[in-house]
């Protein structure tokens, strides 16, 4: 997983997102399978992969992280403030792709998770993902 991870940094670092994100993938499916979908490791890849998948604008794979994603931190009850930014970025990806029921109830949650963490969303969803 470590490799996977170390080649996507480098991709990242000359400017190849999409081979980086790629290869962040693949380190995913690796820790999901050697440390499991609840390891802090595994979670924090995906939540870092899905913000650079919205950033690539390939929706459906970002929903589908951030599912993974949340079904972890749920399995550990663990809903922070980062569970609440990826209720936010899954409801924006489902905007993206002509679901804007599925959306507003997610970012509805998102909003409301933030709140109770005494966060203002609006300063939350979405910080801007840069590679440049």
């Amino acid at each position: 997983a470590n490799i996977h991870y170390n080649i996507g940094l480098a991709y990242y670092g000359i400017g190849q997102i999409e081979n980086g994100a790629d290869s962040h993938f693949q380190a995913l499916q690796v820790r999901k399978d050697l440390l499991g979908p609840t390891h802090p490791e595994t979670l924090s890849l995906a939540f870092e992969l899905s913000k650079t998948l919205y950033y690539l604008k390939q929706f459906q794979k970002c929903h589908n992280v951030i599912a993974d994603y949340r079904a972890g931190k749920e399995a550990i009850n663990q809903r922070d403030l980062d569970y609440g930014l990826a209720l936010g970025l899954q409801g924006l990806c489902q905007l993206e792709v002509g679901q804007a029921f599925t959306a507003k109830d997610l970012l509805r949650q998102a909003v409301q998770l933030m709140k109770a963490q005494n966060c203002d969303p609006n300063n939350q969803i979405l910080r801007p993902v840069s590679y440049t």
